[in-house]
């Protein structure tokens, strides 16, 4: 007995020992396993970080193909960036009262493509007063002139609005100034990485006509994958290709999934940006699939514009080392921590500081910017830096909102400058946009002379549905199927009579235009008071549009695209670029024309360069300031000029420059870095460097070569 007894204890230890054994071989099983998911999930990581990096050197942020629907002989019939109508497939919802007509198109922000709804956005911007991720307000509408509201009958005031109308078409405020109520608004497309964790899809922005038709962002998946792969489309427009990525490995075993989503939002300007700000660009396939001219084309939604370079009435086409116009009005947008938020990039151990600030402030980095200055902290030199390695479009934010996806790195360098400061770890969280377009808004949408009672949203407000009586009114001549009033979706309030021809509708319409009823129950004759990319035809003024679309193309980045447009300058506008030609006809004058641009291209500008360094670190060298030719005619109107100069030997300076013409070399440099002289010893002298003008015969040989040394970085 006590012999069965001792076997069966030993067999049961000898179990217990087999069973930690396989315990124990298990869990290290378990755990090499791990180890290869977690090695496995980093290589998918890489792998998607190629794919970005090449669609980053591949173009830039921007715009890229809109929804084809036509056919045609020409690669140039079949649109990229603009629907058969519209440019991002731009159009009208203007019976609505803040709707912004916008369909689906695929963009690229920062190497990630994605395709979107049909957006539809509503015209808010982010809130004012709270810094809740995605929340966002409405944005106010201008003020009418009180000189039109102190008119007492409809006639005064639809003709003194017409004058306000006519001094913002020619741009005119000396007798009415229109900008107290024109008011520019710069609407943006905007992306970031949130962490995958949302039982339900998240949608970033409101629609009134359009959302997400999927409960989640994999149901989303699956619907893209079928329909992409059968070649269908939902017919409501409401689906959408939104990436998903392995954004981060927790302890170097467990994926950490991002998902992207992306907005439209827009931000009313605090200046008024006048219309001569804005160009239309020749997008040459965009006119020859209709065969239009220029003109033409300036009519249609199909335009696209570029703002100036420079805050001012003239144009310039020339490469520019300063901040632009857009870099000005983009910097007033927040990111996602709305209007109150104020960050610091501190990577890299580099503090980033302003780059169009003279008292060097830090950066407000929760703003969308693309340029910022370093600090070098030996010698404080400033270097001048941009986000992204080559993309001219992105502008970036930092944001501290928990949802968005971030990237940490524990930083440690070889710099020999930097290496007294210890390793540090960074975490960050970035949000990118591009501008998308400039609306102006008009007092139109708060001018009710006729006293039309507003019922609110058309969903959210109960007392909304009167308006159309649940289909029973529809705008008509009599009071029983005209609009009772009006509410966010059927949003009918200027008089018909300020505007020349009909509006478009179904069914009837009284003298060619709305009828809704006022609040005395008599028929007033309406049209449409919302958003528009033209307003309809005004008696004496014309057609003016309201909207005008400046987003970028993601082919601009492409050097393909970079070479054909210069041929199409060269080609289109050929008595300009003569000098580009290698064979002219033979042509006398054409050939004296040629060698005056030769001349005139030399004379346009000057290049100045500092004298040499003196001191020992971080040794000799200079540095090149470009001047154009009407920076050189206000410094010879006695004007002072700051201006950047070129980046050399790691680092660049800001000079102010005066004009001394009793000097042999009268550019004088009076401060440097806001200060009296350059910590590296550069002299107060600017030599005067213009490349020569060749003899004759040479230029005829067109030998025309840059007398800039190698180092000179444009």
């Amino acid at each position: 007995m006590d012999r069965k007894y001792v076997s069966v204890k030993l067999l049961q230890y000898m179990c217990v020992i087999l069973s930690i054994q396989t315990i124990f071989a298990k869990e290290e099983e378990i755990e090499k396993l791990e180890k290869e998911i977690g090695k496995l999930s980093r290589q998918v990581m890489l792998q998607q970080l190629f794919i970005e990096e090449k669609i980053r050197s591949d173009g830039d942020s921007g715009l890229k193909q809109t929804r084809i629907i036509n056919d045609g002989t020409k690669s140039y019939h079949f649109p990229t960036t603009r629907s058969k109508r519209g440019v991002a497939a731009i159009h009208d919802h203007s019976h609505m009262k803040r709707t912004i007509g916008v369909g689906e198109f695929v963009a690229v922000l920062n190497g990630v493509e994605f395709r979107t709804r049909h957006n539809d956005p509503e015209l808010r911007m982010p809130s004012t007063t709270s810094n809740n991720f995605l929340e966002t307000e409405e944005i106010p509408f201008p003020d009418v002139p009180p000189e039109v509201t102190e008119k007492s009958t409809e006639a005064e005031q639809v003709k003194e609005m017409r004058e306000w109308f006519r001094a913002f078409n020619d741009q005119n405020y000396t007798e009415r100034d229109y900008r107290k109520y024109f008011k520019p608004v710069l609407c943006y497309l905007e992306g970031m990485w949130v962490y995958d964790n949302y039982t339900h899809i998240l949608e970033p922005f409101l629609s009134d006509r359009h959302q997400f038709d999927a409960s989640t962002f994999d149901d989303l998946e699956e619907k893209i994958m079928f329909t992409s792969y059968g070649g269908r489309k939902d017919g409501l427009e409401n689906f959408g290709w939104l990436p998903k990525t392995i954004i981060n490995i927790e302890n170097g075993k467990s994926p950490i999934y991002g998902q992207w989503i992306y907005r439209i939002v827009c931000h009313p300007l605090k200046r008024d940006l006048p219309l001569n700000r804005l160009r239309m660009i020749d997008d040459l396939s965009s006119r020859m699939m209709f065969m239009r001219s220029e003109e033409e084309e300036m009519k249609t939604r199909r335009a696209r514009f570029k703002l100036n370079q420079r805050d001012r009435n003239e144009w310039n086409e020339r490469f520019d080392q300063n901040l632009a116009l857009i870099d000005s009005l983009m910097s007033e947008i927040p990111g996602l921590d709305n209007y109150g938020g104020n960050l610091t990039d501190e990577a890299l151990n580099l503090t980033a500081f302003s780059a169009d600030d003279k008292k060097k402030r830090i950066l407000n980095s929760a703003y969308y910017h693309r340029f910022w200055e370093e600090i070098r902290p030996d010698y404080m030199r400033l270097s001048l830096r941009k986000r992204t390695f080559s993309d001219s479009n992105l502008f970036m934010a930092m944001t501290s909102q928990q949802q968005v996806a971030g990237k940490s790195l524990n930083y440690c360098t070889k710099e020999e400058s930097l290496q007294k400061k210890p390793c540090k770890s960074y975490t960050q969280r970035w949000s990118y946009a591009i501008p998308f377009e400039i609306i102006y808004l008009n007092p139109l949408s708060k001018w009710n002379p006729y006293n039309i009672t507003y019922h609110g949203h058309y969903k959210n407000d109960p007392g909304a549905r009167c308006v159309t009586a649940n289909g029973r009114r529809n705008g008509g001549n009599d009071i029983h199927t005209a609009y009772n009033g009006t509410n966010s979706w059927y949003f009918f309030q200027t008089p018909q009579s300020f505007y020349s021809g009909k509006e478009k509708k179904k069914g009837k319409a009284g003298n060619g235009g709305i009828g809704v009823l006022d609040g005395n129950g008599e028929v007033r004759y309406t049209r449409s008071t919302g958003i528009r990319v033209f307003l309809p035809e005004i008696r004496g003024i014309g057609i003016i549009r309201q909207r005008y679309p400046i987003m970028p193309l993601y082919s601009e980045g492409n050097t393909a695209y970079k070479e054909i447009e210069s041929l199409k300058d060269i080609v289109l506008e050929n008595n300009k670029y003569l000098k580009m030609f290698h064979n002219v006809p033979e042509d006398e004058s054409i050939e004296k024309l040629r060698k005056k641009q030769i001349k005139l291209s030399v004379k346009s500008g000057i290049t100045l360069v500092m004298s040499m360094a003196t001191k020992s670190d971080p040794g000799p060298h200079t540095h090149y300031i470009d001047l154009s030719a009407e920076n050189v005619k206000a410094l010879k109107s006695n004007k002072k000029l700051n201006v950047r100069s070129s980046e050399d030997s790691g680092h660049f300076h800001r000079v102010k420059i005066i004009y001394r013409p009793h000097l042999n070399n009268p550019f004088v440099m009076k401060r440097c870095d806001n200060k009296r002289k350059c910590w590296d010893g550069h002299k107060k002298l600017l030599l005067e460097k213009e490349a020569q003008i060749q003899e004759e015969k040479e230029a005829e040989k067109e030998n025309h070569e840059d007398e800039r040394p190698e180092s000179y970085n444009e």
